[in-house]
Order: C-alpha cells, then sequence, then structure tokens
C-alpha cells in the first residue's frame, strides 16, 4: 500500500506541474495585448449610418449580437484598424457573428486579411466555408494598418463581425547585441552586427538619433529566423528602399532588435575619421584637368556651381554630369565647395517663382545625391547657398536682394538638410558670401547696400543655425596708387565708410586697408560679434580684381579707363603683379595663427578661364596670368599652409584672440564630448495636439527653445533654466495649427533640431 501510495503521489504531483504549466501558458497567451482594442477603425459603410453598427464595436472587448460592427449592404465590405504605430504583426482573431449568439449562416465565408505598406498588401487569404465561429490566422507583416476585406459576406450581403482582435509576433527578446566596425574611417563603412536569440517577424533599427524617430533618421530591415546582419540593405523608416543608409564616419549611431512585440536594449557605436592630410590654405575656383599640377601634391579646395533650376530629379541630365564632374574633381586631390545655385540669372530665387520650402527640397535633393550618391567612397560635404546675393545682377528682380528673402531661403535649406536629408547632419552648409567690391562700396555710398551693413544683417539674422560661412575678397594688399596697364591707376586706401552704416563694427576696429584683400578682416569681424564664432570659413573667391574701371571693348593689353556708364570689372590679366600670391596666402595664414576661428582655404578666381573669365584663368597664359600661375605653383612647392583639420569642426566655449599659433587646450573636453554635451533625447506624445514634453540633456545653465514651421517661420521661444544632465520640460502647442513643425534647443555649446507633428 505504500508503494502504491508513493505511486499515485507521483502521477498527481506530475499531473499538478503539467496543470500549472499550461495554465501559465494560457494565462501568458491571454494576457498579451490586443493591439485593436484602443486602435482606431474605419470601415467602408456601418448599418444605416446608426452609430450602433460602427466599427468601433469590433473592437469594444464584448463579443455579443448587440455590440458588433455590421456593414451596411456593399459589395466587399472592409474594416481596417489603425493602431497607431508600426508593430510586427503575428495573428488576427475574427469572432463571427456565431460567438455573439446569432445564426451561424451569417458568419463570413471568406476575407482578406491586408497590411498597408504604401498600398494595401494582401497577407492571408482566410477561407471560412464551414462558418467557424472564431477564426485565429498567423500572419507575418510589419505595419501601424490592419485590414479585413470581405469577399463572401455568407447568407446575405451584410459583414456581421463583434470583434476583431490583433496580436504582435510574439518571441523571446535578442540579447547579448555586439556590432564590429572598423577603426576608422575616410569614407562610408559597413558594420556588422550579432545578438543571440532569433525568431520571425524581427527587424533592426539603426538611427542617428536615440529615440528612434519614425523619420528620414531612422533605418530599419527585416530580419528573419537569423542572429547576425550587416548594416547593408538597411531602408528609411516604412521600408523605403528607394533610400538605404550608408554609415558615415565621425557620427553616433545608435541600433536595437524589435522581436515583434518589444524592443532590445538600445547599443551605439561611432568611427571616426582615419587619420589623413587635411586640406591646405591653397585652392580654386572652377578646376579643370590639370589643375592638380600647380597644387605640389597639396590637397586644396576647388569652388564650383550647380544651377538647380532645371533639375526636377535626381535623374537629370545636369545633375549626372555634375556629379561625374565631382568624382574627377576628388579624385584629382581637390576638396569641393560646391556653389548651390538657382540660374546665371539669380543666384537665389525670387519667392514668387518658387516657395522657399520647395527650393529647400531642390536643393535638398541635389545635395543628397552629391554627398550620399557619388560611389567609390567619394563625398562631396561643403555647400554655400548663394552667392552675391547683394548685387542686382545675382538678383535682378529688386536690385539686390531683400536680407530677409535670402535669410528665409537659406534657413529652410538648413532646416531640410539637417531634419530631413540622410547623412544631412554631416553635410556643412555654408552661409554664402556678399559682394565686398560691389559698386557702394567702392563709391562709399552708405545706403542699406553698403556691405558691412548688409551682411551683419544676414549672420545676425541666421544667428547659430549655420556650418560655416563663405566670404569673398578682391583687390590688392596695400595702400596707396597702384598703377597698371595703360596707366590705369587705382587707389587701394582705407575704407573710411566701413562701419558707419548701422554700428556695424567696434569703434576700436582697424579700418586701414580694407577696401582691397584685407576687406575679409571686416567680414570676420561681423561673424565674430553677430555669427556663429565657433565655425570655420571659406574664402571661396578672391584676385587681384576689384574696381569698374574698364570698357566693354577693353582688353588686358589695351585697357581703357571708364569712369561711368557700361564698365567692367578690371582684370587679373592686368591687374596681377608678382608675389600678390605669397602675400595672400601668408596673411590668411597669418590670421590662423593668432585667432580661434579659422579660413579653411582661400581659391584663386578662377582656374578654368573660359568666355567671360579668360583673363582671369590659371590655365592660360593671357598677359600676366602666366606670372599669377608661376607664383601659385612656386607657393604651394614650397610653403604648406593649413588650418588644420580640427579647425573643420572646432568647438570653442568663448572667442578668443591666441597670440601665437593655436594649439588645443588640454583641459577641454574633446569635440566628440563638446557636441554630445546637447542632445534632445526624446519629444512625446508625438503626434500631440495639447502639450510637447521634450526630454534633453545639457551642461548650461539655461538653453533657448524654439518652435518654427519647415519654412523657418517661428512660432515661439522659450527661455528654460536648467540643470546639468537629463532633463524634461513640457512646452503647450495647443494654440498652433495641425501641421509638420522643427523644435531647436540652444545653449552654449551648439544647436540640436528635432521635429514632430501637431495633429
Amino acid at each position: 500500500m505504500k508503494f502504491i501510495y508513493v505511486r499515485k503521489t507521483s502521477k498527481e504531483l506530475l499531473f499538478t506541474h503539467l496543470c500549472l504549466a499550461v495554465c501559465l501558458i494560457l494565462t501568458n497567451f491571454t494576457q498579451a495585448q490586443n493591439l485593436a482594442r484602443n486602435a482606431t477603425p474605419h470601415t467602408s459603410s456601418f448599418y444605416q449610418n446608426n452609430a450602433s453598427w460602427n466599427g468601433y464595436k469590433a473592437r469594444d472587448g464584448v463579443t455579443s449580437a448587440n455590440s458588433k460592427w455590421v456593414s451596411n449592404g456593399d459589395a466587399n465590405p472592409w474594416i481596417y484598424f489603425d493602431l497607431g504605430a508600426e508593430h510586427n504583426l503575428g495573428r488576427v482573431l475574427v469572432k463571427m457573428a456565431g460567438a455573439g449568439g446569432e445564426w451561424t449562416a451569417f458568419n463570413a465565408k471568406a476575407y482578406n486579411i491586408q497590411t498597408w505598406n504604401n498600398g494595401w498588401v494582401n497577407r492571408a487569404n482566410v477561407n471560412n466555408s464551414s462558418q467557424q465561429n472564431e477564426v485565429s490566422t498567423n500572419i507575418t507583416a510589419r505595419s501601424r494598418y490592419v485590414r479585413l476585406n470581405f469577399t463572401d459576406t455568407g447568407i446575405d450581403q451584410y459583414a456581421r463581425i463583434p470583434e476583431i482582435e490583433v496580436y504582435a509576433a510574439t518571441s523571446t527578446g535578442a540579447t547579448n547585441l555586439q556590432a564590429s566596425i572598423p577603426q576608422c574611417s575616410n569614407s562610408a563603412y559597413t558594420a556588422n552586427f550579432s545578438w543571440t536569440g532569433s525568431g520571425n517577424g524581427w527587424w533592426i533599427d539603426v538611427s542617428t538619433n536615440s529615440s528612434f524617430p519614425a523619420n528620414t533618421a531612422t533605418f530599419h530591415k527585416p530580419i528573419n529566423n537569423t542572429s547576425s546582419t550587416n548594416s547593408n540593405g538597411l531602408c528609411r523608416w516604412h521600408y523605403d528602399c528607394s533610400s538605404q543608409l550608408a554609415l558615415q564616419p565621425n557620427t553616433t549611431y545608435y541600433w536595437r532588435i524589435w522581436n515583434g512585440s518589444s524592443h532590445s536594449q538600445v547599443k551605439s557605436f561611432r568611427v571616426n575619421n582615419c587619420a589623413a592630410a587635411c586640406e591646405s590654405l591653397y585652392g580654386i575656383h572652377w578646376w579643370a584637368s590639370g589643375a592638380s599640377s600647380i597644387m605640389n601634391g597639396k590637397k586644396g579646395w576647388s569652388t564650383e556651381i550647380i544651377n538647380i533650376h532645371d533639375i526636377t530629379s535626381a535623374s537629370h541630365g545636369s545633375l549626372t554630369n555634375f556629379k561625374n564632374k565631382m568624382r574627377s574633381v576628388i579624385a584629382d586631390g581637390f576638396t569641393p565647395v560646391v556653389r548651390i545655385n538657382w540660374n546665371w540669372n539669380a543666384t537665389i530665387p525670387d519667392p514668387n517663382q518658387i516657395s522657399y520650402s520647395a527650393f529647400a527640397q531642390r536643393c535638398a535633393m541635389v545635395m543628397d545625391q552629391l554627398h550620399n550618391h557619388l560611389g567609390g567612397g567619394q563625398s562631396v560635404k561643403w555647400f554655400q547657398i548663394g552667392n552675391e546675393y547683394n548685387l542686382d545682377y545675382e538678383y535682378p528682380p529688386a536690385g539686390g536682394a531683400p536680407v530677409s528673402v535670402y535669410v528665409n531661403y537659406y534657413n529652410a535649406v538648413y532646416n531640410q538638410i539637417k531634419t530631413q536629408t540622410t547623412n544631412g547632419q554631416n553635410m556643412k552648409v555654408l552661409v554664402g558670401p556678399v559682394a565686398n567690391w560691389a559698386p557702394t562700396a567702392v563709391n562709399g555710398s552708405l545706403g542699406t547696400g553698403y556691405y558691412d551693413a548688409y551682411f551683419k544683417a544676414v549672420v545676425n539674422s541666421i544667428g547659430q543655425n549655420c556650418d560655416g560661412y563663405a566670404i569673398h575678397t578682391y583687390g590688392a594688399h596695400d595702400n596707396g596708387n597702384r598703377s597698371y596697364a595703360g596707366g590705369i591707376s587705382i587707389n587701394w586706401g582705407q575704407d573710411n565708410n566701413l562701419g558707419r552704416a548701422g554700428n556695424v563694427l567696434p569703434g576700436n576696429f582697424n579700418k586701414s586697408n580694407t577696401l582691397g584683400f584685407n576687406s575679409y578682416r571686416v567680414l570676420m569681424q561681423i561673424i565674430r560679434s553677430y555669427g556663429k564664432s565657433t565655425v570655420p570659413v571659406i574664402i571661396t573667391e578672391t584676385n587681384t580684381s576689384a574696381h569698374y574701371t574698364i570698357t566693354n571693348n577693353s582688353n588686358c593689353s589695351n585697357p581703357v579707363t571708364c569712369n561711368s556708364g557700361n564698365c567692367k570689372l578690371i582684370r587679373p590679366s592686368i591687374t596681377y603683379y608678382s608675389g600678390w600670391m605669397q602675400t595672400a596666402y601668408q596673411r590668411i595664414n597669418n590670421w590662423n595663427n593668432n585667432n580661434s576661428q579659422k579660413i579653411l582655404g582661400l581659391c584663386w578666381f578662377v582656374y578654368d578661364g573660359q568666355g567671360d573669365w579668360e583673363e582671369f584663368g590659371l590655365d592660360n597664359s593671357a598677359c600676366k596670368m602666366t606670372t599669377a600661375r608661376n607664383d601659385f605653383n612656386s607657393l604651394t612647392a614650397s610653403t604648406n599652409y593649413s588650418a588644420g583639420c580640427n579647425a573643420q569642426n572646432r568647438i570653442t566655449r568663448t572667442q578668443v584672440e591666441i597670440p601665437t599659433t593655436f594649439e588645443p587646450d588640454p583641459t577641454q573636453r574633446s569635440i566628440v564630448d563638446q557636441v554630445e554635451a546637447l542632445r534632445i533625447e526624446k519629444l512625446f506624445p508625438v503626434p500631440t495636439n495639447k502639450v510637447l514634453n521634450v526630454q534633453f540633456s545639457t551642461e548650461s545653465r539655461e538653453v533657448e527653445v524654439n518652435i518654427f514651421t519647415q519654412q523657418g517661420k517661428l512660432f515661439k521661444t522659450k527661455k528654460v533654466s536648467t540643470q546639468q544632465g537629463k532633463q524634461t520640460f513640457t512646452i503647450n502647442v495647443s494654440d498652433l495649427p495641425k501641421g509638420f513643425y522643427l523644435l531647436s534647443i540652444t545653449d552654449k555649446s551648439g544647436k540640436v533640431v528635432r521635429s514632430f507633428v501637431i495633429d
């Protein structure tokens, strides 16, 4: 009896354990979240337009003949649910009329389960010809929207559905996430990912934003039943594979694994540039084959121009040809600075012809192609928006663009690149240059067009919303008269009108010899006083030209003085004198040695001298251009002027003058640390219509928060007192209309921008 008793107890224990296991399984199953329960339903119709039979009844948690969705007799009725966010979907349970206590002949006989992916896609064709009361169907899809499209409603033309339940795919989460990356890279690279665990319906997400926003900052791809993959084939969010991620150096990326119901721990990785030769100060404008022959192995700059007026697609022939030229420029040892022009007649367009946002989108399309799609590890990084827009022939509508027009165009482009363009954070968007040799400057007129006041208004309006500045400087180096061919004499004396229009320059600013080449000092002082003093500057045009002094029919061997009427710029082929190159580059090098805001390059206008620019080109022998070319070649062979690699992205806490050659301060944090000091961690809820919570990190005591439209219109600004580290504040947005918005936070280290939606 004791033996029998023990055997019986073992069976009882075994039975008890099995019951517990089954109960646990059933409990876990029943506790799985029904995604449809809080979803928004949409239907083809509901019976007699009576709300008692609308789509909400099919997800209210009640299975009853008195709580159901009933269609209104239309052919192939449908119902779909907006789940509010994308999910990896695993199962759809449909409870038919019979489950609610009705006649089973009312049960639907056939329907399709569909999800949205730029159109409705069939995931399962369900045959319920036996008219079961409940039908559970497994699917594999990632989507925000799930639809049931009924092809046979049963005994009559009405679909009667008391309840629909939608469940995410279930599986064990990924652990032990590892990313294998190169030690350094100077071009796009590949990362290899691995993790422990696998399952059906899994995805990998990679983003430049740790909150993984559902926009162009985030990329993903399916990873079904595998525990490793690489970064190839990562498609823009919502699985738009027309744009795929190319990992870039000097960018922090975040990644995670989605297992159908939850995300893994977030991991990050970053690859910095390999040590390489930096760009020298030496530069040209309009590269042509053979340009590297005067560089003597130095890496230099080349200013290039693309007109985007007619470029309406990424496959446009003009853009294709320009991409081919950029490949040649880069292969020849030059770093291109691409000037974005509207057309040859207007460097920026008239807002009556194209809106600010449409212009920005056109620019972004072109810049995306040049930055992300050259191939072969090549990429254009530097972009100048507009050129000498204070001149009448660069903006015909008003004899020079109003400051507000240029600023609005620039801001629209900058925001489009930084928030909506793949790898936009790696692009450098430069404020375009003004003409500091314009007739207003030459004649000393003090109207609103005087170049220093105009440039002050531009940089002051743009503020911190930029990556750097392009400037121009033209003319001789010294004071006094200088005689040229044909007896033409030019006075290069100081410009006493500087700073008088609008109190632009400080009272102690030395104005001597600022009308000629040294006028770059005026522009640098304006940037320092009113702009962003922590970003670099590139002089994208320079030569010895300046005044309007030669008639239309003049040439370099026989110039004729012109004091009024239709005059042309005096040409370098006349004005160049031996040693000008050496003096010009030496002065810029001295500036860099004595100032913390660096000038990265000085580009001679032009190298490729064709058409109207023949007498400017270093590639020809017109008059004095042979001397200019020989001087440039001798300069690059005998000197090695460079602002240094760190100058391209240097961030300083304060603007200071350093009396000797600049050396990094070992007590300051690294560039990466300073950039990461200000970050927007999360915006929630999105979309919103009442309040927006902003979670961010800073090391400043105060930040400025701005909300503006995609077109750059400012709606709200707010000063927020902060503490160091991560924190959250709330801003009321209930008074803003529906639409797409940008939120920026600015502190002493810089600015970050994120997008959100008000619905």
